[in-house]
């Protein structure tokens, strides 16, 4: 392999990493990039690519890389296991009478390792890190302070009297962690027999048409109060991105309460697809924290506007503040992102590239079970390509689409695009063409499809037939 090519397949595989990090990919397209990526493996077996290799497996396969990543360092003989479960891994590691570590595994917040020092000691327990090699550096740092772990040539050196079978026999073997969390079926597509697995997506891609609009919609967020500023420290206006947004209150109370104000341009320049708010907190610098990102949708399930929040520190206060903000406007969030001010730029000033740059740059943080991204309908060619009588819609039920090159053409939703002639984004389920799944395949299917046809129902017959020819 020459070094042009190993330069192409390391940018194949940060493109595909970046698609399982920040895209909402269906159970069939999380296959596929896993397939493709096992695939590089293969084909990238020498040295200068293991750190490369190890990335993208800790992704994707976190359980055999922890065991490989241990394997290789000097303590495997005291690694106790790879948990997706915080109660399993304590009763594997408090079971062993000699101190050992294990990995923790989540795939929102990374990788975590508990150390126990010495015998009946309490575990020590790293920070949360999305770098395993990070989170090994600090059981190194342990080490250094402590020498609480023997290492595997001190094990083998006290165990010199024994064969080395009996040694393997003595000494503890890594625990094999049999719970599977739901995230981790998303994060292991191998997890889950097939028919079980299109189980799982239709729980997940379920139109909010089958479910109770109101039992359905999140508890008010609980957010304790913060120390109400003063209105004159409130400046009346805010810089950002080279323009002056007028500061005003909101008209909820609550939103006092924590010290979130709306931001707005002047009237003759206003925008209809985006409305924003900032977080104030003294002696911070705002311009420094991330910017998030919102969908709102009205209480029918159309499509409202983005949401734009600006001034929060902190993650889990942007998801409440934004639930609280949302459920004000006679509707709900159905999803919340996050970037950096500079990525954002002035991107958020026009639908199409707010649109662009959210669904492309920023990082999902939190979203409904049954969320479908909204797309503008210019991106959208309407007209179906397949004729077939379809199930009455409203205005939850997601167009379902199949991309093909640079187009977006409509499988099914020419009833839920006669519902409105004024929205300007759809609820969208798409597909890509490929060599699983093209006009074809999708018109085979619908043979066996007993009119009218519902949408759920047909993406599910789709994904399981691409998934049984992509294994």
């Amino acid at each position: 392999m020459n070094a042009l090519e190993k330069v192409h397949l390391i940018k194949e595989l940060y493109e595909l990493g970046h698609d399982l990090d920040h895209r909402s990919l269906s159970l069939y397209e999380v296959a596929r990039s896993k397939k493709r990526v096992q695939e590089i493996f293969q084909q990238c077996n020498e040295p200068i690519f293991k750190k490369q290799l190890l990335a993208f497996k800790t992704r994707i396969q976190p359980e055999i890389a922890a065991q490989e990543f241990a394997r290789e360092t000097h303590y495997y003989h005291s690694y106790r296991g790879f948990f997706l479960n915080e109660d399993n891994l304590k009763e594997a590691l408090y079971a062993h009478p000699l101190s050992g570590w294990a990995f923790l595994h989540d795939p929102q917040r990374g990788w975590q390792i508990w150390l126990i020092p010495a015998p009946q000691r309490t575990a020590l327990i790293s920070e949360w890190n999305f770098d395993i090699e990070q989170s090994f550096n600090w059981l190194l740092h342990q080490q250094q302070l402590s020498s609480c772990l023997k290492s595997d040539h001190e094990l083998q050196t006290a165990a010199a009297t024994l064969s080395l079978e009996m040694v393997e026999e003595k000494l503890p073997a890594p625990s094999i962690n049999t719970y599977i969390s739901k995230h981790e079926i998303w994060a292991n597509t191998q997890v889950l027999p097939v028919q079980q697995k299109f189980e799982t997506e239709l729980q997940t891609v379920t139109p909010p048409a089958q479910l109770d609009p109101v039992n359905s919609e999140p508890e008010k967020p609980q957010i304790e109060n913060e120390e109400i500023v003063a209105t004159s420290d409130i400046p009346a206006a805010l810089e950002f991105q080279n323009l002056s947004f007028q500061v005003s209150e909101f008209s909820f109370a609550e939103a006092r309460h924590h010290n979130l104000f709306e931001l707005s341009l002047a009237p003759e320049s206003s925008m209809q697809h985006i409305k924003m708010a900032w977080h104030y907190q003294k002696d911070i610098d705002w311009t420094s924290q991330p910017v998030y990102l919102a969908e709102q949708v009205d209480r029918s399930g159309r499509f409202s506007h983005y949401c734009m929040l600006l001034g929060v520190t902190e993650w889990q206060q942007a998801i409440q503040l934004m639930q609280l903000w949302g459920q004000q406007e006679n509707g709900r969030i159905v999803a919340i992102k996050t970037m950096s001010i500079t990525e954002l730029g002035t991107n958020f000033l026009q639908l199409d590239s707010l649109y662009q740059t959210y669904s492309e740059q920023a990082r999902f943080i939190w979203q409904r079970e049954d969320y479908c991204p909204f797309i503008p309908l210019r991106q959208i060619t309407t007209q179906k390509f397949i004729v077939f009588d379809e199930q009455e819609a409203n205005f939850n039920i997601p167009l379902l689409l199949l991309q093909e090159r640079q187009k977006l053409r409509v499988i099914h939703g020419e009833q839920r695009l006669k519902l409105s002639s004024t929205e300007q984004m759809y609820p969208c389920l798409i597909l890509k063409r490929d060599q699983q799944i093209n006009w074809q395949l999708i018109h085979q299917i619908l043979m066996d499809f007993k009119e009218p046809v519902a949408v759920e129902g047909l993406y599910a017959a789709i994904l399981d037939k691409a998934l049984d020819k992509l294994m």
